[in-house]
């Protein structure tokens, strides 16, 4: 029976982190189960000291709609050390700034935060703000696709060993953007000594589609293994 095997063995890399840090699957699969991540309480806080802003704001602009998405870095204390703005679309940049010194003078409800640097986007509308928060992927949730896609690689793979026997492994690089689309996908390492197959390979992941909605950049690394 011809099976194809996969399992992530390289790690994942927030490209919005200050600097790329990799990590193990097992040492990732831990910092995932003891993370903390905000909590409604946490994102109702910043709804709190946002809304009365945006009430003032709207007075004078009439139907200002828009969000900001900003990153937090919150002490194991809960105080908020510093904040960000990463994007904007309120065009307005009085009403930016006092947002962002704002939320610097954040309580968090929750004091294990650790170095946790929480997200979230701020959206203003004629139903009032809105807070909401994004996190980056997790293995499981890229993996979850990668199972979902693997037949896709089966008939490949079994079309072309029609051609001739062949076994092997696949090793594909590739990123994972916000908007869920397959990035930069490149073979890192192959032992099947069929490149058109790899190649084959290789174009079919581009096709592949995940999640959209994640923040970062996610770059994987997973080995195809194919055997008759």
């Amino acid at each position: 029976m011809k099976w194809i095997g996969f399992f992530i063995v390289a790690a994942m890399f927030v490209a919005c982190a200050p600097k790329t840090r990799h990590v193990s699957t097992e040492k990732f699969d831990e910092a995932i189960s003891s993370t903390k991540h905000p909590s409604s309480a946490f994102l109702d806080s910043i709804k709190e000291l946002v809304l009365p802003i945006y009430d003032m704001y709207v007075l004078e602009r009439p139907g200002l709609t828009g969000k900001i998405s900003v990153t937090m870095t919150v002490r194991q204390d809960g105080g908020v050390d510093s904040v960000s703005i990463d994007t904007s679309t309120v065009n307005y940049p009085e009403l930016e700034k006092e947002v962002q010194e704002k939320l610097g003078q954040l309580k968090c409800p929750l004091i294990d935060y650790r170095s946790l640097k929480p997200k979230a986007n701020i959206e203003f509308s004629a139903e009032g703000v809105a807070v909401t928060q994004t996190q980056p992927r997790s293995a499981s949730q890229i993996m979850k696709v990668v199972r979902k896609e693997a037949p896709r690689l089966r008939s490949i793979y079994n079309s072309y060993s029609k051609k001739r026997s062949f076994d092997g492994k696949v090793r594909v690089k590739w990123s994972i953007p916000p908007s869920g689309d397959v990035e930069n996908a490149e073979i890192v390492e192959a032992t099947t000594e069929y490149p058109e197959f790899e190649k084959a390979i290789l174009e079919d992941i581009k096709q592949w589609k995940f999640q959209d909605g994640y923040s970062g950049k996610t770059t994987v690394t997973v080995p195809f293994t194919f055997s008759e």
